[in-house]
């Protein structure tokens, strides 16, 4: 389960407040035509909007806002050429420009100006009294109704930020029942009564190599820092080894790794959170090969999967999530498979419907069902 922009409405690795993700979820759901003649890009129709298809002109390319935006501001030809450093400052660039553009996307003189109501309106659902809640209801709904059902589950939170400390800490309240939201069901109750603080965990990633930190709640990066190139597999285990937090370091594998993670997080109730390597991300220009690794067992009758994360995109490249086949460590990018195991979420459909998370992995359960007849 990823954090920023899936689970919270603060994007703390992105930089950006509550206001700009709630312009971003928007930017996410309008609709609109992208005129061929100077490549501007108009508003059509947003989530609510009734029978919007009716009267769509014949011609242009019809994408929401922030897939104009990521359209108009991508990857320059050469990057993967420049030098690390190089390339890092020239991917931060692309970044920034695509947050500059979608945080203000209903401002005033804006292009999505006429759908300043829909961050009113998930503001109204995420407003508590006079506070707002950090983890959006919908998250919940989904674990009581789990646990409702007496169906176990592992939950890892996974985020390339430095929010995991905050993301514990109210689950904690969560389960003890002094949230907001209250727990439910047989699952939760017995987590409340044996409760174990979550473990935690911080993954380096070097291309295909990877090693885990057991013990840290922050990446990796904090402490490495932009110039660290190790790749000596002993000097790195030494080092990851001696970083304070640190409770045991392992190198490990696209085969090993789900392995690792649920006999470490079984010691804590089965939930607890990793913190990935945003360097190996961004430097691939936010390819799914440097993405979070999934590994999954598709043949496995114990187990079923989800992914849940906001920049997950089926059959694409550029899905954060990089889904691996836990047997033979391949790549899975086929859109048939990945549908069945990944959430790519609509931050602005589960911050409005409480039903969304539940409704989602119901789709995901049913497709791994069918798949195993």
């Amino acid at each position: 389960m990823d954090i920023n922009k899936t689970i919270i409405q603060i994007d703390q690795a992105g930089g950006s407040t509550l206001e700009d993700v709630l312009n971003s979820n928007v930017a996410a759901n309008v609709y609109g035509l992208i005129d061929p003649k100077d490549n501007k890009w108009k508003a059509l129709y947003g989530p609510f909007d009734k029978d919007a298809t009716v009267s769509l002109p014949p011609k242009g390319d019809i994408v929401t806002y922030d897939a104009y935006i990521d359209r108009l501001h991508c990857e320059p030809a050469g990057m993967q050429e420049l030098p690390k450093q190089e390339k890092n400052a020239v991917w931060k660039t692309v970044t920034n420009l695509r947050r500059q553009a979608t945080r203000k996307f209903t401002h005033a003189g804006q292009p999505g100006e006429s759908y300043a109501p829909l961050v009113e309106l998930q503001r109204q659902h995420l407003k508590h009294g006079d506070e707002y809640y950090r983890i959006i209801p919908s998250f919940f709904r989904l674990i009581n109704i789990l646990s409702e059902s007496d169906m176990p589950f592992t939950l890892i939170f996974r985020t390339f930020g430095s929010d995991l400390e905050s993301i514990l800490q109210e689950w904690r309240a969560f389960v003890q029942g002094t949230h907001f939201c209250k727990p439910s069901g047989p699952i939760l109750q017995r987590m409340r009564d044996s409760y174990r603080e979550p473990l935690c965990g911080s993954v380096y990633r070097h291309k295909d190599e990877m090693y885990i930190c057991y013990g840290l709640q922050v990446s990796l990066f904090s402490f490495l820092g932009p110039h660290y190139e190790e790749t000596d597999a002993v000097k790195i285990l030494e080092h990851l080894k001696q970083l304070p937090g640190c409770t045991s370091a392992y190198k490990t594998s696209f085969v090993d790794l789900k392995d690792h993670m649920l006999d470490y997080f079984a010691r804590s109730n089965n939930v607890g959170g990793l913190v990935d390597y945003y360097p190996n991300w961004a430097q691939g220009a936010e390819r799914r090969t440097g993405g979070k690794v999934f590994p999954l067992s598709q043949n496995d009758p114990q187990y079923f999967y989800a992914f849940f994360d906001d920049n997950i995109f089926i059959g694409d490249e550029h899905s954060i999530v990089d889904v691996r086949e836990a047997e033979g460590a391949a790549s899975i990018v086929d859109p048939e498979i990945e549908r069945k195991y990944c959430v790519p979420v609509n931050a602005f459909k589960a911050i409005v419907d409480n039903n969304y998370f539940v409704d989602e992995l119901g789709v995901c359960l049913k497709l791994q069902a069918q798949g195993a007849l």
